[in-house]
């Protein structure tokens, strides 16, 4: 029973965790102004390149016709080929291809008659469209990955920019691993979408389109019998497309939420130690991993009864036409063997091809709703950082500091207010400390004079003007700033020091070391080059903060 128990407890939480999912993919949706255009997609996208991929559709239109054209082909050639071997079918009172002449007219240099003329010319009409296929195909394979691979390494850097100049208050409201996860999702959704799979739905519609009005051109009784066993077999066909793409979309997403959960556990790994969390951590992982899991089976037991389904219309079909022509001809219809070949192929892979049609096009239209994030981040410009040059004042040094009347509560929750009319002045040489209790907004003075944040009323201000008329780079240039814990880059010690000023000689360097106390790192064992560890792990919080200092 307690098993039991535990198993509905588990899935009425992942069953949360799925609703908490979809609800926020549609709040950030609507946040960043809804999904953009297919135009906005193609925007970043240079005329060559956009010829490629127009060079590419085309291609894939072509691939799309000769389809259908190779199954009328083959009918031809079956035909004419079943001629040969029955001559007598081919007498002009039973003629059903047209072919007059039969084995009778057979000579010593033509011991085929003039039979072999037709197969002539359907193996040499094959050979033209196929080439045509095949040059078609090649030119759609490498078109549209080509297109996509472009557009993502050229979107890559510009959306890594968009991310970095984001306010620090943005960051409050949206997690920094999450942001990095859906980053490359939506890259990764952008490339699917352009990609080969695109192609293959523009191809596929193609094939649907002229081969249904090819095989009604042929034989429209035939034909309309078959066309109305598409639906039916389209029903195998959807089923199948949207199994895999519930398997891209629940399933990667599980598998991204899991990724963050072990980002998150090993960048805290002694917090998580120290607490014994090692077994709930697990736990809250393999929660993940279930989602993925039950999405996985889902899907695939629908591939499966698609594929079945499929195969069982295919038989019904070919059963149904074949017997169908039969009863047509025994009653006087005047159908070649080839008209009925084509007919039927034509309009049935066409039916074939239904299913394919759907995952490009929805790929598109979800890859519409994801860089939505992108578009909006590069057009609406950080009111404290600037992605483009920043035109405002720069400063050579700063003489006095100060805050009037400053009002303050942090973006994220706007009903709590952190400072309340607060006044300071700083002047240059002057030593303050800040006292107070937990909360009563010590940091956030700091992160206001940094300029993190703009208050919510009154000023902030440097050299007695107001703090936000001066170009942010400038400013800070002017500052240094050591937090409680600092983080220090995964490099070596000096390459951290020289974070500061890369232009920096071992001098200066040296010079530095000292005044920040810095005795302690001539005594490992490759001094400066000492690795300092993810965030700086391997030393004390004192000694990464001298060394932040310096």
């Amino acid at each position: 029973d307690a098993g039991e128990d535990l198993e509905e407890v588990q899935q009425e939480t992942i069953k949360q965790k799925k609703a908490r999912l979809a609800k926020e993919q549609k709040e950030k949706l609507q946040e960043y102004g809804g999904a953009v255009s297919v135009r906005k997609l193609l925007s970043l996208a240079t005329p060559s390149e956009l010829c490629v991929l127009f060079i590419g559709m085309f291609a894939a239109m072509i691939n799309g016709v000769g389809q259908p054209l190779l199954c009328a082909l083959f009918a031809k050639l079956t035909d004419s080929s079943s001629m040969g071997y029955f001559p007598a079918a081919a007498t002009a009172g039973n003629a059903t291809t047209g072919i007059n002449a039969t084995a009778d007219s057979a000579t010593p240099s033509n011991p085929f008659g003039g039979i072999m003329d037709p197969i002539n010319e359907a193996v040499l009409q094959t050979i033209v469209v196929g080439a045509a296929v095949l040059f078609a195909a090649g030119t759609q394979g490498s078109a549209f990955p080509w297109f996509a691979e472009r557009q993502v390494n050229k979107i890559r850097p510009m959306y890594f920019d968009a991310v970095l100049h984001r306010d620090v208050a943005w960051y409050d409201k949206h997690d920094a691993a999450a942001v990095v996860a859906e980053m490359e999702d939506n890259l990764a959704t952008y490339q699917e979408a352009f990609g080969s799979k695109l192609g293959v739905s523009i191809m596929s519609l193609f094939v649907v389109v002229f081969g249904i009005g090819l095989g009604i051109y042929f034989e429209w009784r035939v034909g309309l019998l078959v066309l109305g066993l598409v639906p039916v077999l389209g029903v195998g066909g959807l089923v199948l497309g949207q199994a895999f793409m519930d398997n891209m979309n629940e399933v990667q997403g599980a598998y991204a939420s899991a990724s963050i959960v072990i980002d998150e556990v090993l960048t805290a790994i002694r917090t998580v130690v120290s607490f014994g969390g090692e077994q709930k951590e697990l736990q809250r992982y393999g929660m993940e991993i279930e989602i993925a899991r039950r999405g996985g089976v889902k899907s695939r037991a629908k591939v499966g009864f698609g594929m079945g389904y499929i195969m069982g219309v295919f038989q019904l079909a070919t059963g149904l036409a074949f017997w169908f022509g039969m009863i047509l001809v025994y009653n006087g219809a005047d159908i070649s063997v080839s008209d009925l070949l084509t007919s039927f192929f034509c309009v049935l892979v066409s039916g074939f091809q239904c299913g394919p049609i759907v995952p490009g096009f929805a790929l598109l239209g979800k890859a519409r709703a994801c860089m939505a994030c992108f578009f909006y981040l590069r057009a609406n410009e950080s009111k404290i950082q600037r992605r483009v040059a920043d035109e405002r004042k720069t400063i050579g040094s700063i003489q006095t500091l100060g805050l009037r009347d400053v009002h303050f509560a942090y973006p994220a929750q706007p009903e709590m207010t952190v400072l309340d009319g607060l006044t300071l002045n700083i002047d240059q040489g002057q030593k303050v400390a800040l006292v107070g209790e937990s909360g009563s907004g010590k940091s956030t003075v700091m992160a206001l004079l940094e300029r993190f944040y703009d208050p919510t009323e009154g000023q902030v201000l440097v050299n007695g003007q107001d703090l936000k008329d001066f170009s942010v780079k400038s400013y800070r240039s002017q500052i240094g700033y050591v937090g409680q814990e600092p983080v220090l880059f995964a490099t070596s010690v000096k390459a951290n020091i020289m974070q500061g000023n890369p232009e920096a000689t071992e001098k200066d360097v040296e010079n530095v070391m000292m005044q920040a106390r810095l005795d302690f790192v001539d005594k490992l064992p490759q001094k400066l080059e000492t690795f300092v560890g993810t965030g700086g792990c391997h030393f004390s919080g004192g000694q990464k903060q001298r060394i932040a200092i310096a």
